[in-house]
């Protein structure tokens, strides 16, 4: 019985209604359901709403989605037992037909808050209409009002209507959309209204679709669920609680760019001053989009995902490669039935929303943070200046998805965008600088005693598993290292090369100890200077 609930197919059965969050009342009683339909009903009684259990409601969001589910699942099946009448009609008196047609009314009425009960009322009435009695379940032929009928086919009509409903009932729960609509369930009172309307649309054609198409409504559903409906506060919202966290905000900040310049530290402390009052807003104050500009490897992409990484928000970087990647598809993604090869069809305008805050932490926010990087290669093209100017808006609020059909909400996201070189003052550039606020990040000293590199150090070594007494000596000797290798093969030392300069004399490192059994030998590893 349990692999045939399974194969039922519910398509067509329920519409929006079932994930209606409006509060039912409990049934006065839900063991009629369990014991079947009532035995001995008086012909001519009168069904009245089943009145609340002392009140109650039903509210827990997935409670009443399974409740609305078995509402409409007993009202269709209670428009089958009408039919069944319809079909049998000759066989009643007027009376009959016109108490009939009072029992259907009453059951459309309250059906939501008792379906099953009320139901099994209707078919036990049915029962009595017929003459069906359980001690006469066989029988051929019965009197009625002086009418011969013939009683098998409407016994087997009404016997298989009651099975068939109580194993589509039963397998309800064997649904494999059933833990996605709880989810939503639960989720749904934050979510915008349009987005509502699109997952239910989706989650109703699940059951519709087959195959690719129904696995396409699955990811879509998935992906709308994942859409981040809180802002993460970055401080707390009043008193000397507030101001005591921004104090230690802005020393966090200060120390993380310790080693920069005064300007520099001075910047990204109000950056961040910003951001914390902007997470307690309500969205109503104007985003900053913030350029970036300095010479190549001077620390501008990792400072910015360092400073990202300290404030605990996740943060998207993408890297401006082509022409392609300025375009509407490209940003702001397609709908899902249109597919566009290499490209995301939720745009990468958006992907922050969907990115954690790290490994560890899966959590999503609304006020990601966006890191545009090297994007000075396409500005001087007329199509590439259009796209940034448009996009770069702090006025834009939100975007219309064509992946979600709605229009989703980037009022917390923060946009840092980097390049090597600063906004050009032609007057077609004007508009652009009026919507950026410009930052000329210079690069601090890269020398063996820079904190920065020792950082750096310390972090590769740990994602090698390496460690060793006297970091502070040895991190002096590997940053050298990789600043002789760097000049012997004429590379200019910036900070990219030098990471990546670091990185291999860790490997080799890594290597030697791997040989000699754990032994650690730096200078014999990197050999002279």
């Amino acid at each position: 019985m349990q692999n045939a609930n399974i194969n039922f197919k519910y398509s067509g059965i329920f519409d929006e209604g079932i994930y209606d969050l409006t509060p039912i009342p409990v049934p006065h009683s839900s063991e009629s359901a369990r014991r079947g339909p009532p035995r001995a009903v008086p012909p001519h009684a009168t069904i009245v709403a089943i009145p609340p259990h002392d009140n109650e409601f039903i509210e827990d969001p997935v409670q009443l989605l399974h409740a609305n589910k078995r509402a409409q699942l007993g009202l269709r099946y209670g428009e089958s037992l009408q039919s069944l009448i319809i079909t049998y009609n000759d066989l009643l008196s007027d009376d009959d037909r016109h108490f009939m047609s009072q029992i259907f009314d009453s059951g459309r009425r309250n059906i939501l808050s008792a379906p099953f009960t009320l139901f099994y009322q209707l078919y036990g009435l049915v029962e009595r209409f017929f003459g069906i009695r359980e001690e006469d379940r066989w029988s051929t032929r019965r009197l009625r009002e002086g009418k011969k009928m013939d009683n098998t086919h409407i016994e087997h009509d009404l016997f298989k209507l009651k099975v068939d409903l109580e194993q589509r009932r039963r397998g309800l729960q064997f649904e494999a959309i059933r833990p996605l609509e709880e989810t939503y369930m639960r989720r749904k009172r934050s979510i915008d209204l349009s987005l509502q309307r699109q997952i239910e649309r989706s989650l109703l054609l699940f059951r519709e679709s087959e195959g690719y198409y129904s696995e396409m409504e699955r990811r879509f559903v998935l992906d709308a669920l994942a859409l981040p409906t809180k802002v993460k506060p970055l401080i707390r919202p009043s008193g000397p609680e507030k101001e005591a966290d921004l104090a230690r905000l802005i020393q966090g900040v200060e120390q993380l760019f310790s080693t920069f310049s005064p300007d520099i530290r001075k910047e990204f402390s109000e950056i961040a001053y910003e951001m914390a009052m902007h997470s307690l807003s309500k969205g109503t104050s104007l985003r900053t989009i913030r350029f970036v500009w300095g010479e190549p490897g001077g620390g501008k992409t990792t400072s910015i995902l360092n400073f990202a990484k300290f404030l605990g928000l996740p943060c998207f970087l993408f890297t401006i490669s082509s022409q392609e990647d300025l375009s509407k598809t490209s940003i702001e993604g397609t709908d899902r039935f249109t597919s566009v090869k290499g490209s995301d069809p939720l745009g990468w305008l958006i992907k922050p929303l969907f990115t954690a805050v790290s490994s560890d932490d899966l959590q999503t926010y609304r006020n990601a943070i966006l890191l545009i990087d090297d994007i000075d290669m396409e500005m001087s093209t007329k199509e590439a200046l259009s796209v940034l100017k448009h996009y770069m808006d702090p006025l834009m609020s939100s975007i219309r998805s064509p992946y979600f059909g709605c229009n989703i909400d980037l009022r917390y996201m923060s946009i840092f965008v980097t390049s090597n070189k600063s906004i050009p003052r032609d007057p077609k550039y004007r508009s652009l600088k009026s919507r950026t606020k410009q930052r000329h990040f210079l690069s601090s000293p890269l020398t063996e005693e820079s904190e920065v590199l020792k950082r750096y150090v310390h972090q590769s070594m740990e994602s090698n598993d390496l460690s060793m007494e006297n970091f502070s000596q040895y991190s002096s000797l590997i940053i050298r290292h990789a600043k002789a290798t760097l000049k012997k093969d004429h590379q200019i030392p910036d900070f990219r090369n030098m990471q990546r300069s670091i990185d291999e004399s860790i490997i080799k490192i890594k290597l030697d100890a791997l040989r000699n059994g754990g032994q650690i030998d730096i200078e014999q590893s990197l050999g002279p200077i």
